[in-house]
């Protein structure tokens, strides 16, 4: 995406959209950390970009993220040349980002800690639309066929692969053959999805 600038003869481009860094993992997964358990975790090296950006240039008050104030620890990380998240536009925790939110098909808000529930729902065989990076993924139990076959009749995609969800290159390699280059795929910033040969008992574990 290419926005115009003030100069007419130049142009920028917004950076793109980038998965969450080891950095930031590591404090999501951190019992204690301020951080812990915070779904929207970012800071200078990863996080949304171009998707919650209004125009440019890119800053805060020009992105998503503006109406969310930043509390003093936020602050504190904003403007602290030596901390990650020095200007960090995407800056936020759980006490003062943007909180998550179950909601039913009517749009009802569903009772609930929002991602515990939504793995119960995901296990039951529910279909899950989960607002990320630039939009919606759809997202059921890859190992209930029934479920399977109700997303496929509903995306009207018979045929067609569809992407699976793992936690980390070990995890693929239990149903996907792995090389070097795919694996160094499979670990980029930008977590694109990759198309790889599956392992021969790959099929019954999805039966």
């Amino acid at each position: 995406m290419t926005l115009p600038l003030a100069n007419p003869g130049g142009c920028a481009r917004l950076p793109a959209d980038s998965a969450a860094c080891p950095a930031c993992l590591n404090e999501l997964f951190e019992p204690g950390n301020r951080r812990y358990g915070h779904a929207f975790i970012t800071c200078t090296d990863c996080g949304p970009r171009d998707s919650i950006s209004h125009r440019l240039p890119y800053d805060r008050a020009h992105t998503s993220m503006a109406r969310f104030a930043l509390c003093p620890a936020c602050q504190s990380d904003y403007t602290a040349p030596a901390n990650r998240r020095f200007h960090a536009e995407t800056l936020a925790c759980p006490a003062c980002g943007p909180q998550l939110q179950l909601l039913g098909s009517g749009a009802a808000t569903l009772a609930g800690e929002p991602i515990a529930e939504t793995v119960r729902l995901i296990q039951r065989g529910a279909i899950v639309a989960v607002k990320g990076l630039g939009g919606f993924h759809l997202l059921c139990d890859a190992r209930q066929p029934d479920a399977v076959a109700r997303l496929r009749a509903r995306k009207q995609r018979p045929t067609k692969p569809l992407a699976l969800l793992v936690p980390n290159v070990a995890s693929a390699r239990q149903w996907a053959q792995v090389n070097d280059a795919e694996a160094h795929w499979l670990d980029a910033r930008e977590t694109p999805i990759v198309l790889l040969d599956k392992q021969p008992h790959s099929d019954a574990m999805l039966a």
